[in-house]
C-alpha cells in the first residue's frame, strides 16, 4: 500500500513480515500477499471438492460395499428392544433398491420370517408370504463367511 502516514510505531504483519501503520496493520488493509495466496488456495480447494462431489454421485462405499446409512448404536428399532435380548444385523437391500444398507435391531426370540417381514418393510419391498417365485426369493447370508 502506498501510505503517507508518518507513524512512530509500525506494526509488523505476522504473515508477510512487512511493517505497516495502524491504518494498514490488518491483512485485508495492506493487501497481504499471504492472505491473497490463502484465498486463492481456498478457492482452488473448493473447486476441487465441488468437482469431486459431482463425480461421486453414487452412494459412499466401504470395503467395496455400499456404506451403511447408520451405525450399530443407532440401529433401526434399537430403542424398542431390551439390550440383553437384542440382535443387530447389517441389512443390504437389492442393488436395484435405492435404499442404502442399514443396521437393524431385532429381538433374539423372533423367527426368521418375522425378521424378513421387518426388513422388507424397512426396504419398502413387497413381501408376499407363502408365494414361491425363484427370482423373488429373499436370502439371509453370513457375510463374514458368505454362507446362506
Amino acid at each position: 500500500k502506498d501510505c503517507t502516514a508518518n507513524e512512530h510505531v509500525l506494526i509488523r504483519c505476522k504473515f508477510c513480515g512487512n511493517s505497516y501503520c495502524i491504518a494498514h496493520r490488518l491483512q485485508e488493509d495492506h493487501e497481504c500477499r499471504r492472505l491473497l495466496q490463502e484465498q486463492e488456495r481456498n478457492a482452488q480447494r473448493l473447486q476441487r471438492e465441488q468437482a469431486k462431489a459431482k463425480q461421486s454421485a453414487s452412494p459412499p462405499r466401504q470395503n467395496g460395499r455400499p456404506a451403511f446409512s447408520n451405525t450399530m448404536q443407532t440401529a433401526v428399532g434399537l430403542s424398542t428392544v431390551d439390550s440383553a435380548k437384542r440382535c443387530i444385523l447389517g441389512v443390504y437391500f437389492d442393488v436395484d433398491n435405492s435404499i442404502p444398507p442399514c443396521y437393524m435391531c431385532f429381538p433374539k426370540t423372533w423367527v426368521v420370517g418375522k425378521v424378513l417381514d421387518k426388513v422388507c418393510t424397512q426396504g419398502k419391498i413387497k413381501n408376499e408370504n407363502n408365494r414361491w417365485k425363484e427370482e423373488e426369493q429373499y436370502h439371509i447370508f453370513n457375510l463374514k463367511d458368505c454362507v446362506p
